[in-house]
């Protein structure tokens, strides 16, 4: 029913029904509406999933750039990208994330770069894509 409750702001009429359906009997309030909120866990939230997250988002983010600045549909293959990372901490979540980043993107060839990029860095990262 958690899900369900914060369905609910969103598709009220669709969520009471549900609910009304499936819940009410071992509900503790006749609406789904008049429900406590769920409560946050903060023991499952991961800080380095969080960061190996948002690194994936910023390299899916710039080949998404490079293939709309080169007129190229999102599904179109590439040969390889080079990721260079600014950010020693970051660049350790590289391996974690690189098969989901290479398949999501189309992407034959996703590897870490070493050494200064040709590419200017951005966002604190820089690709060079063939």
């Amino acid at each position: 029913t958690e899900l369900l409750k914060m369905l609910a702001p969103f598709v009220p009429h669709a969520a009471e029904e549900i609910f009304q359906s499936n819940f009410k009997e071992c509900a503790e309030q006749e609406s789904i509406h008049l429900e406590k909120w769920p409560e946050v866990d903060l023991k499952l939230i991961d800080a380095k999933a969080e960061q190996a997250g948002e690194l994936a988002r910023k390299i899916i983010s710039g080949i998404r750039k490079y293939k709309t600045a080169n007129n190229l549909a999102l599904n179109t293959e590439v040969a390889g990208v080079k990721v260079f990372i600014e950010n020693e901490e970051e660049s350790k979540f590289f391996a974690e994330i690189s098969e989901d980043v290479a398949e999501t993107m189309k992407v034959e060839m996703l590897v870490l770069g070493k050494g200064k990029p040709s590419a200017e860095y951005e966002n604190g990262m820089a690709l060079e894509i063939k």
